[in-house]
């Protein structure tokens, strides 16, 4: 979860960096911080882009930033996916060496207890099964 938290955390800081940087050059292009004719400049052209929509390259910058995000958002996946496979594949050689190694103690009992070694193996068998 820290490793989730921490990726997605970044991956959200820099989606949104990259929609501030288009908004500043909004700003610019509207004049915002300008003086007063940069302004009035600035709400004519705002005003036309209301009319017939924001000029394409703030289009493809959102998409940008939405596609870095989202394929950002996969490799983390990906790599903690990877990471929790290593672990399951690990417990999964541990528990096997102590499946062995239980049924080879109980394989060395004497013949008088073998019926109860094999009760009991099926007991342990149980709980390394869960």
């Amino acid at each position: 979860m820290k490793q989730w938290e921490a990726g997605v955390k970044k991956l959200s800081t820099e989606f949104k960096q990259h929609l501030k940087k288009v908004q500043d050059w909004l700003d610019q292009r509207y004049g915002k911080h300008g003086d007063t004719l940069d302004k009035i400049g600035g709400f004519a052209t705002e005003a036309w882009d209301d009319v017939t929509g924001k000029p394409q390259w703030v289009t493809d910058e959102y998409n940008k930033a939405e596609e870095t995000f989202g394929d950002g958002v996969c490799d983390l996946i990906t790599d903690i996916s990877r990471s929790v496979n290593t672990v399951v594949k690990a417990c999964q050689g541990i528990i096997d060496k102590a499946r062995k190694d239980i049924a080879a103690v109980y394989k060395k009992l004497p013949e008088s207890l073998q019926k109860w070694a094999t009760a009991e193996q099926d007991k342990f068998a149980k709980k390394l099964d869960g």
